[in-house]
């Protein structure tokens, strides 16, 4: 069967007409599905960034497929668009067979570029039937996505966030306007509709690119406008939209709904983290991580390797001040441009970068031409690429791609489309080969976000802390949901984090998620916290060390770490580095003087007062902890204060004194008394602060079993250690002549450094 070329747009016969309009039709497949309200294929995904591309390669196969049998292109001709995307899935392809730090994160890249070129690739195979039914039904997605947002009653919509929403809701509404502009009957009112929807949906949910992106678009039209009389229609319509835009943010600040509304997922748009100064910080920071890694860090690597670059600054604005409970993390670098030359380098990256820039001239030069058929599909491109200035749409977006890169390779189409009946491989059969060798894998992030959507039936209210009702997970279906999406994607961060969280494993079982969590991601800070508090409960406390000041290098002025240091420093009984803890928790602000008080108090009742002056002096209450009788008069001026728990506090810290100096003069009898008295204190003082110790803080009564032991009543001091583990670590903390004591009952169990 001899090929031939067919001119564009037209596509020829009717047969062949009705042909391209269902290659348009499945072309907006894509995005059409993952908008819909129902079944809400995105609803409740906590892992849209993966489970979309997923769902945008799957859904894109009918069209590739219709494509590679009815099209075929010589591959010189396979288009400048389509041929940029699959080299640099090609690129992507190799670089992780050689090398994948995440594995999840490499593919899930990969499958985003094979998805990318393929709506380039179909896109620029349309003609005129296929690109007017394309630019009608992406015209209809703001309709949707605001009616998403009402089904939920969220902004965000199905998108999860009102970011990704507005990347694929401001290219496809001014694509409506050119619709509404173009066209009559009920596509004219459904694009009027989309419009009106989307100004509706700009002022609920207040992200700043959907407005200040329409009303620059608007504005554009105008001025080439004056040059070109053909678009004076169409910029009339932009103008008109914008005033409704315009309003209906100015009808939003007049109400004063902005300050009363809850927080939503669209405040990352103007809360610290997603404006300007987070994106400023973060652009500064691309020039040295590319210098560091001029062939990029690769596909999908960015989350791996960035976070040894954070600006301090960035840091605490990404945390609201260091209020958030957990450490916020950067996935990408807010722009597409810095995301492919991160990733993929300086050629093939720059290669990517260089078809940003040919796109941008390339829609403004249909614009400039007055081409009516492409116009839409050049102001979608236009809205799209002024995105990508502020965010990444097409290398990490949700709905975004499978809106503006269809779009893309309209605008990149020949002027004469290839033809043939019959399959044989072209570049259209090798993108889609490539995209069936993925489908796996999509259909793997597809999964894994359905079962992580499952989460959100596992939670139940619970009485939390001070009668106040907590939303809490019921650890059963969560570990059913979380099971499923680890069978999944054994490799994906997300699903490891939410295992090692859910709080129903053994230590030994969290530690090894934690460990596989930092092999994928070794500066996760989240991680590297939660494995360091891990050990130190452990009593693995040089571990612990190690890992804290890995966290540290990543984020030195982290409050949290400051105040997790003073305590490892505590459990530790290093008193150089107690002081230098206690330093960096008052530079930092990090406790108040209260707060060091308090902790002084149970760390005195724990029997640590040989390591806690230097938390005394922090504390506004410098104290002499190194004599027995400095500590009952200190007692003794605490109780005339009214402050009985530190009285119980420092009669402790006195008795355990006298214990010890009874012991070095070999006074048995008086160290038993003296270690005696110190545990009633403990326990009295424990149950002052409402954690009721009835035999004493552990140290407390290692010491004691120690004086028992020195004393000769083995019985009595093994009996004193019922219930403990005595450990190497704790040995080290008593006074030589109890330590020596202990050791000689011969019950040393385990070693804990």
């Amino acid at each position: 069967m001899a090929a031939h070329a067919e001119a564009h747009p037209s596509v020829g016969p009717r047969e062949r007409r009705g042909e391209d309009a269902l290659r348009g039709a499945l072309l907006a497949l894509p995005a059409l599905a993952l908008a819909l309200p129902v079944p809400g294929l995105l609803e409740g995904v906590p892992t849209t960034d993966s489970a979309a591309p997923g769902w945008i390669l799957l859904l894109l196969l009918p069209a590739l497929g219709l494509t590679a049998l009815t099209q075929r292109a010589s591959w010189g001709r396979a288009g400048l668009a389509a041929s940029v995307l699959g080299l640099a899935a090609v690129a992507s392809q190799l670089r992780t067979l050689l090398e994948a730090g995440d594995p999840f994160e490499a593919e899930r890249a990969t499958v985003g570029l094979w998805a990318a070129a393929g709506l380039v690739m179909v896109g620029s195979r349309l003609g005129s039937a296929g690109q007017q039914v394309l630019f009608t039904a992406l015209a209809s997605l703001p309709l949707l996505l605001a009616l998403g947002s009402l089904w939920i009653g969220h902004p965000a919509g199905l998108a999860g966030n009102a970011g990704d929403a507005a990347e694929a809701a401001l290219p496809a509404a001014v694509l409506a306007l050119a619709v509404f502009a173009q066209r009559e009957g009920a596509v004219r009112v459904t694009a009027l509709a989309s419009v009106l929807a989307y100004a509706g949906w700009t002022a609920w949910s207040e992200v700043r690119v959907a407005s200040l992106g329409f009303l620059a678009v608007a504005g554009l039209v105008t001025l080439i406008s004056v040059a070109r009389p053909a678009h004076r229609a169409l910029a009339r319509i932009a103008l008109v939209a914008s005033l409704l835009v315009a309003a209906g943010l100015g009808g939003r600040a007049l109400l004063g709904t902005a300050q009363e509304a809850a927080p939503t997922a669209s405040a990352a748009e103007d809360a610290p983290e997603g404006g300007l100064l987070f994106r400023r910080l973060v652009w500064a920071t691309a020039p040295a991580l590319l210098a560091d890694h001029p062939l990029g860090v690769g596909p999908g690597q960015l989350a791996r390797a960035y976070p040894p670059y954070r600006d301090p600054v960035e840091l605490e604005s990404s945390e609201h001040g260091r209020t958030e409970p957990t450490p916020v993390d950067v996935e990408h670098l807010h722009m597409d441009a810095l995301n492919w030359l991160a990733e993929q380098g300086l050629a093939v990256g720059g290669a990517l970068v260089l078809l940003l820039l040919l796109a941008g001239v390339r829609a403004l030069r249909v614009l400039l031409a007055s081409d009516a058929g492409r116009t839409p599909a050049a102001l979608g491109v236009l809205a799209a690429l002024a995105t990508g200035l502020v965010n990444a749409p097409w290398s990490q977006g949700v709905l975004a791609p499978a809106v503006g890169l269809p779009l893309l390779g309209v605008l990149f189409a020949p002027d004469r489309l290839p033809s043939r009946r019959g399959f044989r491989l072209g570049p259209e059969g090798a993108v889609l080969a490539f995209a069936l060798a993925h489908a796996t894998s999509a259909l793997a992030f597809v999964r894994q976000g359905a079962s992580l959507a499952g989460l959100a039936g596992a939670t139940v209210q619970a009485v939390g802390p001070g009668g106040v009702m907590e939303t809490r997970l019921d650890p059963i279906p969560a570990r059913t949901a979380v099971r499923a999406a680890l069978e999944a994607t054994p490799t994906s961060v997300e699903a490891l984090t939410r295992s090692a969280r859910l709080g129903d494993l053994s230590p030994a079982e969290q530690r090894g998620v934690l460990e596989r969590i930092l092999e994928l991601r070794p500066h996760r800070r989240a991680a590297l916290i939660d494995l360091a508090n891990l050990e130190a409960r452990d009593g693995r406390l040089e571990r612990a060390a190690a890992l804290q000041a890995r966290a540290r290098d990543l984020d030195p002025d982290s409050p949290l770490l400051a105040r997790n240091a003073l305590v490892l420093a505590l459990d530790r009984g290093d008193a150089g580095a107690v002081e230098e803890a206690v330093a960096e928790v008052q530079r930092l602000g990090a406790g108040t003087t209260a707060d060091l008080g308090s902790l002084l108090t149970r760390r005195l009742l724990a029997g640590e007062a040989a390591w806690c002056g230097a938390l005394a002096e922090g504390s506004g209450e410098p104290l002499d902890l190194q004599t027995p009788v400095a500590c009952l008069d200190a007692a003794r001026r605490a109780r005339e204060a009214g402050r009985e728990a530190r009285e119980q506090a420092l009669l402790v810290a006195a008795h355990a004194g006298f214990a010890a100096d009874s012991a070095e003069r070999g006074d048995t009898g008086g160290a038993v008394r003296s270690q005696r008295q110190a545990a009633r204190a403990s326990a009295r003082g424990l149950e002052l602060l409402g954690a009721p110790t009835p035999s004493g803080a552990e140290l407390v009564r290692l010491g004691l079993a120690g004086a028992l032991a020195l004393d000769g009543q083995l019985e009595e001091a093994r009996a004193e250690l019922e219930g403990l583990t005595v450990t190497a670590t704790g040995v080290s903390r008593l006074p030589a002549p109890l330590a020596e004591g202990l050791l000689a009952l011969g019950v040393l169990r385990s070693a804990s450094q």
